[in-house]
């Protein structure tokens, strides 16, 4: 279907809205530190099909919206002893970066400034 949607739109010149239901390219997108939390727990708390059902994908974004949960559950997939850091530091920094950058952060940035941080 979105591959039809795709083709239709470029032959009457139209753009597809990103966050269109089903054919949008950002539908399954998600920063909010609440919906990080339920989409790790089970998809399905925010999501009605799996995003390969429509040829979608889903992405995982840190930015102005992570929390404390987020860093911590980094840090310790990280193998990282999140009691050794102020946690509220580290989520200010993160959105601080973030709004620098002018988008959220990818798993593999949020990563990388954890270990910078935490090998101080």
């Amino acid at each position: 279907l979105k591959n039809l949607a795709v083709k239709v739109a470029h032959m009457f010149g139209r753009k597809i809205d990103p966050h269109k239901p089903i054919i949008g390219e950002k539908i399954f997108y998600c920063e909010t530190g609440l919906h990080l939390q339920g989409l790790k727990k089970d998809t399905s708390t925010y999501e009605p099909y799996p995003p390969e059902m429509v040829g979608a994908r889903r992405k995982l974004q840190y930015g102005s919206k992570i929390g404390r949960k987020e860093v911590y559950n980094c840090l310790r997939g990280m193998k990282v002893n999140p009691a050794n850091f102020n946690l509220d530091e580290m989520v200010q920094f993160i959105w601080r970066r973030a709004k620098l950058i002018g988008r959220p952060l990818k798993r593999k940035e949020l990563q990388f400034i954890l270990s910078s941080i935490s090998n101080r």
